[in-house]
């Protein structure tokens, strides 16, 4: 019987060193990496594609957690926060009621910690790699193209977008919030789980049918050039709405093909991406933004709703067929 897959994340060596022990005489548990920080983590996670991660609470409280908790939670990956004894509470608890879990004290006896683990990792069935659920394109003559921005709960939600995609789906551009450094590893780990091919922006690109260009941990702008269709344009100027690339600066460089795009703006906080929203719509593009219902942060999509900037209000199963259907019936400008 092959072993489970575990990475542990913390800054402590020692106590990295001390769990690694604790499930070392464990024969369905192998401890596959070790490591002690965000980045480590993402590339392990990528790695060794782990059925659970443990994670001491502290790096639980850096934003950069919020992504990684989204691709743990869109690709199946348990994790359990461990507390440090001493240190003062985090945010993992409540993080861990999300995802059915509980944290675990790193000052456990290690038998306690053993079989915590061994426990919590029976329930439910095993991970494994989601299937994407590939819609029926349709395409046609279409020249239509896809727009999307979003902020915190984006992973969640943009994977579960992006996975009812077909392969040859319309060119999609993305803006998603995050810090710098993290868009490599979030294009790698998203690409595994949908049928378009997903790539990280960089100038001058040609994003056809069945490409997927995600703006994501940069230090410039995604833009779409403004005499070449579907063709990108990082621009190194100064953070619009507060973040750098930003929404905002995407959906207005995209104003002059506003006949051939289709945009939504989904979970974040703060406004980014409501004033472009607003100048698309109002140059002919077709606009949705998400429900208040299904969005974790309800932000961005109020303040573009409030403005009048969102043609309709969907909730999150129902965007992506939304962006396929409006998109595989424009016809657009010409290139």
């Amino acid at each position: 019987m092959s072993r489970i897959p575990i990475v542990i994340a913390s800054h402590d060596k020692a106590v990295g060193t001390r769990l690694t022990r604790a499930l070392a005489s464990a024969p369905r548990l192998m401890v596959s990496a070790v490591t002690s920080n965000l980045m480590e983590t993402f590339s392990a996670v990528e790695e060794a594609m782990p059925r659970a991660v443990l994670i001491t609470e502290d790096m639980t409280r850096y934003d950069e957690f919020k992504v990684m908790r989204g691709l743990f939670e869109a690709m199946q990956i348990r994790w359990i926060t461990v507390s440090i004894p001493g240190a003062r509470p985090g945010a993992g608890t409540r993080h861990n009621a999300s995802s059915g879990l509980f944290p675990i004290s790193a000052g456990d006896e290690p038998s306690r910690i053993r079989a915590h683990v061994e426990g919590l990792l029976h329930i439910g069935t095993p991970a494994s790699a989601s299937t994407p659920i590939v819609a029926t394109s349709g395409a046609g003559a279409s020249s239509g193209m896809i727009l999307i921005g979003c902020s915190t709960g984006g992973v969640e939600a943009l994977t579960q977008v992006l996975r009812a995609f077909p392969a040859d789906c319309p060119p999609t551009f993305i803006v998603q919030h995050t810090s710098v450094g993290f868009g490599a590893s979030l294009v790698r780990l998203l690409d595994k789980q949908i049928a378009p091919r997903l790539v990280l922006a960089q100038d001058d690109m040609t994003i056809a049918r069945g490409m997927v260009c995600l703006g994501a941990g940069m230090t410039r702008h995604l833009t779409l050039s403004p005499s070449r269709k579907s063709v990108t344009s990082l621009v190194d100027e100064p953070p619009v709405s507060g973040h750098r690339p930003s929404i905002d600066r995407l959906f207005h460089s995209a104003v002059p093909w506003a006949s051939s795009v289709t945009a939504v703006i989904m979970t974040g906080m703060g406004k980014d991406g409501a004033a472009g929203l607003l100048a698309l719509r109002r140059a002919g593009a077709t606009t949705f933004g998400q429900d208040e219902a299904s969005s974790i942060v309800y932000g961005m999509p109020r303040v573009a709703h409030d403005m009048g900037a969102v043609e309709r209000q969907l909730p999150l199963p129902s965007i992506a067929g939304a962006l396929l259907r409006s998109a595989n019936t424009r016809k657009g400008n010409a290139a």
